[in-house]
């Protein structure tokens, strides 16, 4: 499995291909987005990207025909409804529109925030492994583990801590730093947010481009989230051991009013999680329904990508839920 050394190097690499444009006036040609100086190509994603930034709809604006979409947009365009707030610039991948950037805030390369991480943890950093990375044209997704921590919850079954690390290259959103589990047996995963209600803090603040020490108060903002999430991961571990002790359950109701309270409530996402549970061995204790949300969240491709992800944080509520709950630990879908 790669370290996160060798991430830092595919992470470089992926960035190394990102341009950024100043421009003046814009307007959609066809597969095109032109200023008076460039012209990048256009596809699905960065028709999403211009009808997201002038404030129209992409799901209907993409069911027009070429030409009337290409004239809605242009309207808006002309009209500068892009603009919006700060100083924008045009951000292109290989020719390609990934979509717009403000320049007025400061936005950290991964390999400063891995960089952070790393030095964070000291000689304990060498062993962390990369369970999974995805690159996209606005950002990172990440997980390391660290095998170190780890806990046998089960004859064979066995568990390890780390990280789930987002970022934007784009400063499309706050980079977060969360827990993250994964099971070994069946490569089930499971996030968790820290609860605001208890004063600790998740993501990153953005910063203004013009603040002299935007950089350093920012990789201190990593550390300090790195820092939270390594202290608690061995306690996170014993948590969910507890669930599998703590005696039988009603799964399945359980499941249905963790949905509920989630306001994720419906009968294909309750059928989905029956199917995952029986899946995973039909365990009648909170710890089989937490394997239940993981499973749903990591295999099941029926999902949409925004269902999976508060699925997994889902989880994570749940197996925390011996040593503490709020209604705030819900909130999963505002993060999704």
């Amino acid at each position: 499995m790669q370290t996160i050394f060798e991430l830092d190097q595919w992470a470089n690499a992926c960035e190394s291909d990102l341009r950024f444009h100043e421009f003046d006036e814009l307007s959609v040609d066809g597969a095109c987005l032109k200023s008076r100086a460039n012209q990048w190509k256009l596809d699905e994603n960065g028709y999403s990207q211009i009808c997201e930034s002038v404030g129209a709809p992409a799901a209907y604006l993409q069911k027009l025909n070429l030409t009337r979409r290409t004239d809605l947009l242009n309207h808006h365009l002309g009209k500068g409804d892009h603009l919006g707030v700060g100083d924008l610039r045009v951000v292109e991948h290989q020719g390609q529109f990934v979509g717009f950037s403000r320049a007025d805030l400061h936005h950290l390369r991964i390999g400063q925030v891995l960089h952070a991480v790393s030095t964070t943890i000291g000689d304990e950093a060498s062993s962390l492994v990369v369970n999974r990375h995805k690159w996209t044209d606005f950002g990172f997704e990440i997980e390391l583990i660290s095998p170190h921590i780890a806990r046998e919850v089960a004859p064979g079954d066995v568990l390890q801590a780390g990280w789930s690390l987002r970022h934007s290259s784009l400063g499309h959103f706050a980079t977060t730093i969360e827990i993250f589990i994964l099971r070994l047996i069946c490569s089930n995963g499971l996030t968790r947010r820290q609860c605001v209600q208890r004063g600790v803090i998740s993501r990153t603040r953005r910063l203004s481009s013009n603040q002299p020490d935007a950089v350093d108060l920012q990789i201190a903002q990593i550390k300090n989230l790195v820092g939270n999430v390594w202290g608690q991961l061995a306690s996170n571990l014993t948590a969910i051991e507890r669930l599998r002790l703590a005696g039988e359950v009603d799964v399945l109701n359980l499941l249905d009013q963790y949905l509920t309270r989630a306001r994720m409530s419906s009968k294909k996402l309750s059928q989905e999680l029956r199917l995952a549970w029986e899946n995973e061995g039909a365990e009648s204790t909170a710890y089989g329904a937490m394997n239940a949300l993981t499973h749903a969240a990591t295999h099941n491709q029926f999902l949409t990508k925004t269902q999976r992800r508060a699925l997994s944080r889902l989880a994570g509520v749940l197996a925390n839920s011996g040593t503490h709950i709020c209604q705030h630990c819900f909130s999963v879908l505002e993060a999704a």
